[in-house]
């Protein structure tokens, strides 16, 4: 039961030492160093080593982006008991370092004329002390010169006081104290010194024999007789280890100090030595609050009284029209409800007057309004649509109908049924209005229909005589501004037009577009394929820049043949898709896709070639793979966001009679159309004109730039022999010709044969019959782009062929094939490229010959 008692009561003590150190620490100062803005490497590490200084009452971990203002950092000061931030900054003339009170300030802004880093103070020092266990606990502040010199003086020796806790000097624990602060003032400069030291006690009055017996290390006594010639005379040591102390420094201990021989009542030394960092500060300002208030001090701005009155009443000013702002705000905000309020109840009052008009007898008279609620209100809902009908139709409502006397709700009736007619018939917007009902003889309540029609005829015909008007003219505004037979008023295309065309126009892709796509689909992949395995296999990683572009080229042409077969099946007669629209939509996006993407890269390659000839030390020094890597994935990114509308315009056309789809009954079978439907034709014209721009005459630009340029650095070359300037101006002028003859005739002709399709689509309504409509067609640049479209994919069958010239896995010349230098020896080889560096600059080192990267 004793040792329950004990161990309930040493838990209840530990928990209370717990607290109060919780309370303690919580109760000394805290502080966040950091640097704002684009400070500079120096002055962020300047801001390190403060923050070492500050240790360990400060966040040492503490990350400020650049998208953190002040305001989230007082926000975060404030629940982690953070009293002073110490911020630094940089300008295009100085240094400054702010030091702040949080949460009402004051602020002072230091100018730092010079300052140095912890690492520049170490290492001008010849045996430097400075561990881990030093910065366990905050440094010792000692100002010096703080005298009465001014307020602003004592404002900063209370402003670094505070900066630190206090110390009780009957109570603390010397062995707390392993560093020591000093800020020094000098009065004559009015300027600060920042420095730092770290503090070592030892022992005097011993020789220094003994104080060497005292270290760690012991002296070799091999050579001495006996260890009195050590403590008497010191033999063996040098005269650097007796350190010169004196009266400055020595002092006696009132307790015992962490160390061999610093006993208590005993004589010590205290000695000092500089980790760093040094500042030298000017004091530039005091302003009230945090980073913004009035300026308390500032040394080389002074106001007159009159100056300082001024800006207190432009503040005041500013005051009291940001709360003038804030009451404008309430009372727009309360009067803005009460509207809300108020056309609430009139709905509602509306509502019920509409049920109760329902559900009484068509044949009674509306008595209006009840006397309480009828006069202003009434009158106001009368105002209202009256407007309503002038901005609608734009005539004044006729109000004198007849000459007799009338009812209160009959010049209501009339002019809603008006409007209700205008509504009916799609020409105005409905109003939303509870007391607006349709005219009688729409409805259930039509008893009284002749008397009523009579009331409403005057009404009628002038609305009805206006609305034709209005239509007629809209009709004609709308068939001047229509291009295609889609629009409002058009006459469409006849059906049987549009299934003669299209039997001529799809008898070239059923006949022979399908076997030339399935040839090509098997070279492409093998090709391709074969590529992608030599890269990954026999490439040593990582890959140079012309190794990178080339397997995204690989990649881009090995996923534009995977979309070949499914075309290919398409166009099998008869032409019909069985996959679905989702699918279609896909086929089309990845056929767009991936065409752009090698339209990209073979640019990409183009310029590693150009920036490797030409500029071979900029590209030794500044291109990496990481760089080839990130063009690479923006290219694709850039690529997508091209093809990205042929996910709208790409769709499905259903067949327009029934039965089995077969070649004698095509218009049975399911279309997919990766172009645009005759609606939507200018905007699609508008987007091949955009991707025929960016996607193909951009990078051929580049490509012809980069050539022309590689070139004429190949024939200026003087260690070149004419054979081997014959051979680069070939491979530069077959990947002009592989580029000219494939994508650039694909993008014109899919320009001319859209431009066709819209001319024959235009006037498509004039023709006579089917044969008019045939002989319209313009054969010849449909069979051109269907030409193209079969002859571009052989580009990338042909690409492989490219990868020789830049990726020494499969370069022929380690085959020895005829054509490619594989007669030469190395040493041929290498001598080859002395008068100009043709070589990949990053291209890691491989064993054997390497065929030049052009």
């Amino acid at each position: 039961m004793g040792q329950s008692g004990r161990s309930r009561h040493q838990k209840r003590a530990r928990a209370q030492a717990q607290l109060r150190n919780l309370e303690a620490y919580a109760a000394q100062p805290h502080s966040f160093v950091f640097a704002r803005g684009r400070a500079g490497r120096g002055v962020r590490q300047l801001s390190l080593d403060l923050r070492r200084v500050m240790e360990p009452l400060t966040a040492t971990r503490l990350q400020i982006r650049k998208k953190n203002s002040l305001k989230d950092c007082v926000a975060v000061a404030g629940p982690l008991g953070v009293t002073h931030f110490l911020i630094l900054s940089k300008t295009e003339t100085n240094i400054y370092f702010k030091l702040m009170r949080l949460p009402g300030g004051p602020t002072l802004t230091f100018r730092i004329n010079q300052y140095t880093l912890v690492r520049d103070v170490v290492s001008s020092l010849r045996r430097h002390r400075m561990h881990e266990q030093q910065f366990a606990h905050p440094p010792l502040l000692v100002l010096n010169s703080f005298g009465p010199h001014g307020m602003h003086v004592k404002l900063m020796a209370t402003m670094f006081q505070n900066l630190f806790p206090s110390i009780n000097v009957h109570k603390v624990n010397l062995n707390t104290i392993k560093r020591c602060l000093l800020i020094n003032y000098n009065p004559d400069s009015q300027e600060l010194d920042f420095r730092h030291y770290s503090i070592k006690v030892v022992p005097v009055g011993a020789s220094r024999g003994m104080k060497k017996l005292l270290q760690e290390k012991f002296p070799n006594m091999s050579r001495l007789q006996d260890i009195s010639e050590l403590l008497a005379t010191g033999a063996g040591l040098s005269e650097s280890e007796g350190e010169p102390d004196g009266e400055h420094n020595i002092t006696e201990l009132p307790q015992a100090v962490a160390g061999r021989g610093n006993m208590r009542a005993q004589q010590s030394a205290v000695r000092l030595t500089e980790i760093g960092p040094r500042m030298t500060l000017q004091l530039i300002k005091i302003q009230e609050g945090v980073g913004e208030g009035n300026v308390l001090f500032h040394s080389f701005v002074h106001k007159t009284e009159e100056e300082l009155q001024a800006i207190l009443a432009a503040k005041e000013e500013k005051l009291r029209l940001k709360a003038q702002r804030r009451d404008q705000q309430a009372r727009d905000v309360q009067r803005k409800r009460e509207q809300r309020e108020a056309h609430k109840r009139k709905s509602l009052a509306g509502m019920k007057r509409a049920r109760a008009g329902a559900d009484g007898d068509s044949d009674a008279e509306d008595p209006g309004a009840p006397a309480e609620e009828g006069g202003a209100g009434q009158q106001e809902e009368e105002e209202d649509e009256a407007e309503y009908f002038r901005q609608a139709v734009g005539e004044e409502p006729d109000e004198a109908g007849s000459s007799g006397p009338r009812t209160q709700r009959e010049p209501r009736k009339q002019l809603g049924n008006g409007l209700w007619l205008l509504t009916f018939l799609g020409l105005i917007p409905p109003k939303k209005e509870p007391g607006l009902v349709p005219p009688p003889g729409c409805g259930r309540d039509s008893g009284n229909i002749g008397t009523q029609r009579a009331q409403h005829a005057e009404v009628y015909g002038a609305t009805v005589t206006w609305l034709q008007r209005q239509r007629d003219s809209a009709l004609r505004r709308d068939r001047a501004r229509s291009v295609t037979p889609s629009a409002v008023g058009a006459t469409p295309c006849p059906a049987n037009f549009s299934a003669a065309a299209a039997r001529i126009l799809n008898s070239f892709q059923e006949d022979f577009l399908w076997p030339l796509l399935v040839a090509e689909f098997l070279v492409a992949v093998a090709g391709n394929g074969l590529a992608l395995y030599r890269f990954g296999t026999r490439e040593q990683r990582p890959w140079h820049p012309a190794v990178v572009f080339s397997a995204q080229l690989a990649v881009s042409d090995l996923l534009y043949a995977l979309t070949l077969p499914p075309l290919a099946a398409y166009f099998y007669p008869p032409k019909h898709w069985r996959y679905g629209e989702a699918a279609c939509r896909l086929e089309r996006f990845l056929f767009i896709c991936n065409l752009l993407g090698s339209v990209i890269f073979i640019a990409c390659i183009s310029l590693n070639r150009y920036l490797g000839v030409v500029h071979p030390f900029f590209t030794r020094s500044h291109l990496r793979p990481k760089h080839a890597w990130a063009i690479s994935a923006a290219g694709w990114a850039l690529a997508a966001l091209l093809a990205a509308p042929t996910l709208g315009f790409s769709h499905l056309k259903r067949p327009q009679q029934e039965g089995r789809c077969a070649v004698e009954r095509p218009g049975a079978c399911i279309k997919c159309l990766g172009t645009a439907d005759d609606s939507q034709l200018e905007a699609y014209r508008v987007y091949i004109l955009v991707v025929a721009a960016l996607g193909c005459a951009l990078p051929l630009l580049l490509t012809l730039a980069a050539y022309g340029a590689l070139g004429r650095a190949v024939l200026r070359s003087p260690g070149m022999t004419a054979a081997e300037k014959l051979h680069v101006a070939m491979l530069v002028a077959s990947g002009v010709a592989l580029y000219a003859s494939s994508y650039v005739p694909y993008y014109v002709t899919q320009v001319l044969n859209v431009h066709a399709r819209q001319r024959w689509i235009t006037g498509c309504p004039s023709f006579a019959d089917a044969a008019q409509a045939e002989k319209a067609l313009d054969l010849g640049s449909y069979v051109s782009y269907q030409v193209m479209r079969g002859l571009m994919p052989l580009a990338i069958c042909i690409h492989p062929l490219l990868y020789m010239a830049v990726a020494p896995s499969l370069g022929c010349r380690r085959h020895g094939c005829l054509g490619c230098g594989g007669g030469r020896t190395p040493e041929d080889t290498e001598s080859s490229g002395q008068g100009l560096a043709l070589k990949p600059t990053a291209t890691p080192r491989t064993p054997g010959p390497q065929s030049p990267e052009l």
